[in-house]
């Protein structure tokens, strides 16, 4: 995920690298579209020639033909007062025509652009057309605040360049360059635009349409760059594809280094490889590293919504051992919203409001919380090989968060040195936090609680822990004959550890090392406990242990507050300090 939205920001870094074509001196203007065929029309030819003032002769008509050069330099004073030009930009055109008195044809163009007077771009278009004017000289020179129309359009970074593998395609642009800013649109709004990205970065942006504005140098009044593919954006990288039907917009704001990505109607994200904590892991522990492009019969997470936002952070960076700096890209926070939002997972599926993904100190995806409104987290199948018979749902009135401790404590480990093997059980635990009134319903079992519910369990084990916080409730509904239903209700949490053959429920908050000692939470606690009609209540402990058919019941009071109405039998019992109770089934 982390590549990706660093992908999106390469789309205004290659607009940016087209103004520098033009350079810091004279404003030009350009607007692509993206296609292999170009449908704008041939703009009318005429005589042709420009215009030059030749004092009392009057004027003449001057023709510029054949092969063409524009280069421009920019002047770089030195400390010892003398300067140095170094090369911005140079154009050259392997043919040329003029098609009126200032419009001229460009054929076979190519620019070539500098940085400290060493080549890191080159843009390449099969025509151009550009406004040309001439000093008294016959010069010629290019118009300013004209748009230059761009047709068949190539852009790409070189080896070494900042922004290594960067190759943008357009078969219709048009680029105006005004005195603070640079505007880029495709000429219609249904022109293909392509973007791809190669090496540790690789992925591509296809879409429909393209109008950006960003500032022309560092001195621009204008301090923020603003992309929009108009339709239709579709973003692949490594396990992950995103696609809407309406609009993707881009907002960098060049003096905090932050950015936002929006992308809006009928949103859909296809991770492979889990890429949020519900899912699988891509691979086993010291397999493939991270980044590798996971496997595509691997399992798959898909997430679909009305708008997806995500908020990234550009930081300087230096690179390699030449001292070359440049910007780290990292996402800060995703959000997806619809109505509802919905994360289909290889088996299950949640549904809220509103969907935010938090990432871990890798960059990779660690808390998915689910919010604004009731949140539903439902079970659709069950995983081969494990004994258990019903599905399970869970529901929220205010958040659930998806916690992946590898992505959290694993990846702080990775740092440090760890190798991937001994972070397994990190991997493979999986963590959901309900907050607020919480409920969970797994065939012939309901629990809820007041103030929400924590549950743990570990990929491929039986074995798990559930923690309910407030007011709870825990109903065991009977399975088959002879069996009683069992009802369990306290006002302070409980905890549930089960395994694959036995289970331990103890209501109320941990309890002390010793019981006789003054104080501690355990004293105020009150229970009910009941089991066909049989019914025990009191204050302070109560633990429940379940072992094959055979249940015990132990309780023990601060003083002498337990009483048990034992109606089968027609016991009673009042004021007692402990009690101990077996129930086999009978």
């Amino acid at each position: 995920m982390k590549r990706v939205l660093a992908f999106l920001l390469l789309l205004a870094c290659g607009i940016a690298a087209l103004w520098l074509a033009i350079g810091d001196e004279g404003p030009v203007n350009a607007n692509t579209g993206g296609g292999t065929e170009s449908r704008e029309p041939e703009p009318a030819r005429g005589p042709g020639g420009v215009s030059v003032q030749q004092g009392k002769l009057g004027s003449i008509s001057v023709r510029q033909t054949g092969p063409l050069s524009f280069p421009q330099y920019r002047t770089v004073p030195l400390p010892d007062g003398s300067a140095r030009h170094e090369r911005v930009f140079v154009l050259d055109a392997e043919d040329s025509t003029p098609l009126t008195d200032t419009l001229q044809q460009l054929d076979r163009v190519t620019v070539r652009l500098f940085e400290n007077d060493q080549p890191n771009a080159v843009l390449h278009a099969q025509r151009a057309f550009l406004e040309l004017a001439r000093d008294v000289a016959g010069k010629p020179s290019l118009s300013e605040d004209k748009e230059i129309d761009l047709r068949e359009v190539v852009f790409e970074t070189l080896p070494g360049a900042r922004l290594e593998g960067l190759r943008l395609e357009l078969p219709n642009a048009r680029i105006l360059v005004a005195e603070d800013t640079l505007r880029l649109r495709t000429a219609s709004e249904d022109d293909p635009v392509l973007l791809v990205v190669d090496g540790t970065r690789s992925g591509t942006l296809r879409g429909k349409g393209l109008q950006a504005r960003v500032p022309r140098n560092r001195q621009s009044a204008l301090r923020r760059a603003d992309i929009e593919i108009l339709h239709e954006p579709v973003l692949e990288t490594e396990g992950l594809v995103v696609r809407a039907s309406g609009r993707m917009y881009y907002r960098e704001d060049l003096d905090r280094g932050s950015a936002i990505v929006t992308v809006d109607d009928d949103v859909q994200l296809d991770l492979a490889g889990g890429g949020l904590p519900v899912a699988r892991p891509a691979q086993a522990a010291g397999g493939a590293a991270t980044g590798s492009r996971p496997v595509a019969d691997g399992p798959r997470t898909r997430i679909r919504g009305d708008r997806f936002t995500g908020w990234l952070r550009r930081d300087a960076a230096t690179r390699g051992g030449g001292g070359a700096t440049g910007r780290d890209t990292a996402w800060e926070k995703l959000q997806l919203t619809g109505a509802p939002a919905t994360v289909e997972l290889d088996a299950g599926r949640l549904l809220t409001p509103r969907i935010t993904v938090l990432p871990g100190p890798l960059g990779e995806p660690w808390l998915v919380t689910a919010h604004g409104g009731e949140s539903r987290i439902e079970q659709t199948q069950i995983r081969p090989g494990s004994k258990q018979t019903e599905l399970v749902t869970g529901t929220s009135q205010r958040r659930i968060h998806l916690v992946r401790t590898g992505s959290g404590a694993g990846a702080q480990l990775r740092l440090a040195g760890f190798p991937q093997w001994t972070l397994r059980p990190l991997n493979d635990l999986q963590v959901v936090v309900f907050e607020g009134d919480s409920r969970l319903d797994g065939g012939d079992r309901t629990v809820t609680a007041s103030r929400g519910l924590h549950a743990f369990h570990r990929e491929g084990s039986s074995t798990g822990v559930l923690r309910g916080f407030g007011d709870v409730r825990i109903e065991q509904r009977a399975g088959k004959a002879g069996e009683q239903d069992l009802v369990a209700t306290g006002n302070d949490g409980f905890l549930l550890h089960a395994t694959a053959t036995s289970q331990r429920l103890q209501l109320g908050p941990p309890l002390p090392t010793d019981l006789e000692a003054a104080g501690g939470a355990w004293r105020t606690h009150r229970y009910q406990v009941q089991y066909g009609a049989a019914t025990a209540t009191g204050l302070g402990a109560c633990r429940l242990d379940r072992d094959g058919e055979r249940s015990r019941l132990w309780l023990r009071a601060p003083g002498a507050e337990i009483a048990a109405r034992l109606g089968a039998q027609a016991v009673d019992l009042d004021n007692v300090r402990q009690l101990e109770a077996v129930l086999d089934g009978r």
